[in-house]
């Protein structure tokens, strides 16, 4: 514009927000308002139930209407978006067979709705300039949106099949949301907000995933919080169900019937929280169990899964010696410093040797402290075993004198879990195997992204 320059999309967005514009310009901006307003709030259906009647009423208008392929494109949105929250990319049939994934569907719609955009910027001249200004201003934000929504599907996709760790995954999640965290007004804010608080929460919850396998008991405490109250900013967060245990066989989702209409992708955001949760209380448990906050205490009650109580049945075997979650601490960053929180003048070496595997929980209390240099040695031992891509359940018997039975699994990159019986009475007891392995599948969340397969 004459006198001000070049205007950025943002800019033109803004300006063009409050300009007074006809009757039919109004109609195709209401149009619009309706359907970014149901695509934010996730009710897939009735963006496609509105769009539809328009797309009826515009038979007339003939194919190379400008207006018309907009709404073929934001139809085509509609969909993406539909099968990306019902995660549908993460099943084999979809996306390890078809001949386009839905990577390279928000690939085309970014290519479509470019050539839009300037379509709409060659017109700024024309009947409605400040209409056209801001339907190019419009594509060209909605491009942004469109390449962060693929940028998370890979987040998702690594996730599902373990390609990297969670730090690493983490830091690609962090860096979307400087891309779609801009400064803008008007029709895309629906669709750009839920997006926004969708990074906000994943990212929350990968960065309480990497503290609490570090053993970081203040920043994951932190982190659990923060989660909680970004997913009731989000969609309401069904806090008070506590349905996920009772599962479907085929989803792996809450049964319950007063569950919210949300799509697949909330459900297991929320999934992962409590899960989180329940591994946060069974690796700070020692610390947690002295609290007299009543808060902690029912945070506790709701956790998806009670570990501990879940190995009730192997702690009450009168042939265990020890039942312990051991950490290795060797190098550990940041370094162990026991248990909770301590000020920085109160941290202590870190410790060496044997101590250097501190068992951070054990069943009983008291346990033979003699078992510990057997314990450590197999640990390192089979430690090729316990971090394969599919981690074992190793078994191991001492026919020396001891006649003792070890079970090793390992969770993290540093926590195991370890049972040590007297004899071998345990080793054909196959409940003791059956409960270590969904112990330790769960905490692994192994089973927790084997359900974005399954949704």
């Amino acid at each position: 514009m004459a006198g001000k320059g070049i205007t950025s999309p943002l800019e033109d967005l803004e300006e063009t927000s409050t300009m007074t514009i006809d009757p039919a310009v109004s109609k195709e901006q209401k149009v619009l308002e309706v359907f970014f307003k149901h695509l934010g709030g996730l009710d897939f259906d009735a963006a496609k139930v509105h769009f539809d009647r328009e797309k009826e009423s515009l038979r007339t208008s003939g194919p190379g209407n400008v207006w018309s392929k907009l709404i073929a494109e934001l139809s085509r949105l509609g969909a993406t978006e539909k099968q990306y929250h019902q995660l549908e990319f993460l099943k084999e049939t979809s996306w390890f067979t078809r001949r386009e994934g839905l990577k390279d569907s928000y690939t085309t719609l970014l290519t479509e709705i470019g050539k839009l955009g300037e379509i709409y910027g060659a017109q700024k001249g024309g009947t409605a300039p400040g209409w056209e200004r801001k339907m190019a201003s419009l594509c060209s934000v909605l491009g942004v949106y469109v390449k962060a929504r693929r940028d998370l599907l890979e987040v998702y996709i690594d996730l599902q099949t373990h390609s990297s760790d969670i730090t690493t995954i983490e830091a690609k999640a962090v860096q979307i949301l400087p891309k779609v965290n801009i400064s803008s007004t008007g029709l895309l804010d629906p669709v750009k907000d839920n997006l926004i608080r969708e990074v906000q929460v994943l990212s929350c919850l990968l960065q309480g995933s990497v503290q609490i396998s570090t053993f970081q008991y203040l920043p994951a405490l932190f982190s659990l919080r923060n989660c909680k109250e970004k997913l009731k900013e989000w969609h309401g967060f069904p806090q008070e169900d506590k349905g996920w245990t009772k599962r479907s066989p085929r989803t792996g989702f809450s049964l319950a019937s007063k569950a919210p209409q949300l799509p697949a992708l909330y459900h297991w955001i929320c999934k992962f929280y409590h899960t989180l949760l329940s591994k946060f209380s069974f690796y700070f448990y020692k610390t947690l169990s002295e609290q007299s906050s009543s808060e902690m205490k029912n945070a506790m009650a709701k956790a998806d899964l009670d570990v501990v109580a879940k190995l009730g049945s192997v702690r009450r075997r009168s042939d265990l010696l020890v039942l312990a979650l051991v950490y290795d601490s060797r190098n550990a960053v940041p370094p162990y410093s026991g248990h909770g929180y301590k000020l920085p003048m109160n941290i202590s070496e870190p410790p060496v040797g044997l101590a250097s595997y501190p068992a951070v929980l054990a069943f009983p209390a008291d346990y033979p402290k003699a078992l510990w240099p057997a314990v450590v040695s197999l640990i390192q031992e089979h430690h090729g075993r316990l971090s394969g891509k599919e981690p074992q359940l190793v078994k191991f018997f001492d026919p020396s004198q001891t006649g003792r039975f070890y079970l090793l699994g390992k969770i993290d990159a540093r926590f195991y879990l370890v049972a040590v019986f007297a004899g071998r009475k345990a080793e054909k007891d196959s409940s003791v195997n059956a409960t270590l392995t969904e112990v330790l599948n769960y905490t692994r969340l192994t089973e927790l992204f084997g359900l974005m397969k399954a949704s």
